[in-house]
């Protein structure tokens, strides 16, 4: 028998078709100069999976996007590189995920987008490859477009159509053709008003049909760090953080409503105390003990206008049911705060603005100097006290150059790479804040001698260390630790209380004198022009008293030394040296010192005190006008200032 064609009973109306779609780590590149194949680039990488069911008119779509990271490199190293992690340069977006769930039918639209923590890091570098990213691409853009234009000319050739030729053998084709022509018009026309028919039936239909509209979008963390540093390393100066985002959104083609919650968080890095600051305060509830984020809501809300609420209920059933709308809703926007916004402002996060302005303003206007010091490590450990020490111990810091070596020695003079713990992942707030409250510490052990301390660093304090007595009843063995910032770099320096600048016009010698026989001596050191010297340990406790011994360098072969002066670095404050050079001339300096205060130890007690000496010219002159002056000492010399 024949096959009989399926019919409505033996047929299955719902078909379900599954497609997967699985994209596996591509990296998308962007190239800042597209004709140099050593071109800087911004590379995005990530790893999709989608699945979308349709069974009938129902469709679930899932998406499920891992790994998704943005990194600036270079394109020559990018294709040679074997090593993933030596690839980047900048990470601006840390690897992220989301997951997106698509429901649709007659009766709905349902959109529920969950993102996992974002973090995106901007530094001068990366912003200087994007913008030269964002140029490129439209010097690109414009380049194609004009070889469309060029494509598209109107003077490459004028043609002619077909039928506007005369030809016998084609006009009783065209007859037939032209009476074809208008009978399907005739049809189409047909068509096309059972078509509007149709299609205004099922307006009425869906109009009829109530249609459920949501998105819920939840976001746990989004961080905004902006960093300082032009080489490879930089570190976090401002962070801003949103948590626990939640978006409700519902019937946006009709009358949207909007209900939203997020935690606002923001913090100032202090690099006087090495501390990060909010910025925006956070609140604290009413048994004073537990802080929580400022947060904020926000909603919108429809509402029909007065003339429609008092309208008749018959009239707006029947607008509803012809699928005519007699008004369009208002929409109300609700922005609440439980909690006052309270914002801490100091010098010092006014001068890290106007600092980071600066530092963008000339990245945008490309005037950013990239030499070799800038990939300096970002924290250095230096030894000056003219002994050698062992580091070990170490509590939230590591050795930059192998993180999993615990110890070394520390050779004099020499300095000690040190990156600071990787940070702690945001449960749901700011992370450099949280870290700083989990993880106060930054410290290590220092052996010199037979003597251990342990030494704190996680503030721009001075501190000093007892090491022990000393010859001097007044004064043990001290040990200094300076941590400064220079060029947005933390050094940390372990020192002498004693620090010698020379802001003389030649260069001086740090000497040390037999306490028996004062013509045997010893060449410490040499102080050039404008700089400074950590007098050693040693040398400020060899004697009884406190004298540190001063001469200048007159270049001598033989290392001889004509004169020399001391200060004792205890008991004077203010005084006038003089020196006999070889020529036979004398030489004035004025020597100063300057008392800093210090902490004893780890401790809050400040109670110890540094010491720095500065020596002068016996006469120094300083022009602050905005004019050039000539000044006559005598009759014979004369020099000039300049403004």
């Amino acid at each position: 028998s024949t096959p009989q064609p399926p019919t409505q009973s033996n047929s299955d109306p719902e078909i379900e078709t599954r497609i997967d779609v699985i994209v596996k780590n591509p990296e998308i590149i962007l190239l800042e100069d597209q004709h140099n194949s050593n071109s800087n680039c911004l590379v995005l990488d990530l790893a999709l999976q989608m699945r979308m069911i349709i069974v009938g008119e129902d469709s679930k779509i899932y998406i499920w996007l891992k790994d998704l990271t943005v990194y600036s490199s270079n394109f020559a190293e990018l294709r040679d590189s074997k090593n993933a992690g030596s690839k980047i340069k900048y990470r601006i977006l840390q690897p992220a995920k989301a997951n997106v769930i698509i429901i649709m039918d007659n009766h709905q639209q349902k959109i529920d987008v969950r993102i996992s923590d974002i973090i995106v890091s901007i530094a001068p570098a990366a912003v200087k490859t994007l913008i030269g990213v964002t140029n490129s691409l439209g010097t690109l853009q414009a380049n194609v477009v004009e070889e469309k234009e060029k494509v598209n000319s109107k003077s490459l050739f004028t043609p002619k159509t077909f039928k506007d030729s005369d030809l016998w053998y084609i006009k009783e084709y065209e007859e037939k053709q032209a009476k074809l022509e208008s009978t399907d018009i005739l049809e189409t026309v047909k068509e096309e008003e059972e078509e509007d028919k149709m299609i205004e039936k099922e307006e009425k239909i869906e109009a009829q049909t109530v249609l459920i509209q949501q998105l819920v979008l939840t976001l746990e963390t989004i961080q905004i760090k902006l960093e300082v540093g032009l080489g490879s390393v930089t570190k976090s100066v401002v962070a801003m953080c949103l948590s626990n985002l939640i978006a409700d959104v519902k019937n946006w083609s009709t009358d949207l409503s909007l209900s939203s919650t997020v935690n606002i968080e923001a913090a100032l890095f202090n690099e006087r105390m090495l501390a990060w600051e909010p910025l925006i305060e956070p609140t604290i509830d009413a048994s004073g003990s537990v802080l929580s984020p400022w947060c904020i809501t926000c909603s919108i809300v429809s509402v029909l206008p007065l003339t429609e609420k008092i309208g008749s209920a018959v009239s707006n059933e029947q607008a509803r049911k012809e699928g005519v709308l007699s008004s369009t809703p208002e929409q109300i926007v609700f922005i609440r705060a439980d909690q006052l916004l309270n914002i801490t402002i100091t010098k010092t996060g006014l001068d890290l603005v106007q600092r980071l302005s600066a530092l963008f303003n000339d990245v945008y206007n490309k005037r950013l100097p990239f030499i070799e010091d800038n990939d300096q490590p970002m924290l250095s450990l230096f030894n000056r006290t003219g002994r050698e020490i062992f580091i070990d111990k170490l509590d939230g810091l590591q050795f930059a150059e192998n993180m999993l070596l615990t110890s070394t020695t520390l050779k004099p003079d020499g300095f000690l790479p040190l990156v600071v713990a990787n940070d702690r992942q945001p449960t749901a707030r700011l992370s450099v804040i949280e870290e700083q409250d989990f993880k106060q510490r930054q410290e290590f052990g220092v052996k010199i001698g037979d003597v251990v301390k342990t030494v704190t660093i996680n503030r721009t304090w001075k501190r000093v260390y007892e090491l022990g007595p000393s010859p001097n009843p007044n004064w043990p063995v001290q040990m200094l630790c300076d941590t400064q910032v220079r060029n947005d770099r933390r050094c940390v320096i372990l020192s002498s209380i004693v620090k010698v600048y020379n802001n003389t016009t030649m260069p001086l010698i740090i000497l040390n004198i037999d306490s028996v026989d004062p013509k045997k001596y010893h060449r410490m050191a040499k102080i050039d022009i404008n700089d400074e010297y950590y007098v050693p340990i040693e040398l400020l406790y060899t004697h009884s008293s406190s004298p540190i011994f001063i001469s200048t360098d007159e270049n001598e072969h033989n290392g001889e030394i004509y004169d020399f002066f001391s200060f004792d670095w205890e008991k004077e404050f203010l005084s006038e040296r003089k020196l006999k050079l070889k020529t036979g001339k004398e030489a004035n300096f004025i020597v100063f010192k300057e008392v800093t205060n210090a902490y004893s130890e780890n401790t809050d007690q400040l109670d110890h005190a540094s010491f720095s000496l500065y020596i002068h010219p016996a006469l120094h002159l300083t022009n602050l006008l905005p004019v050039d002056i000539q000044c006559a000492i005598d009759v014979n010399q004369r020099f000039y200032l300049f403004k």
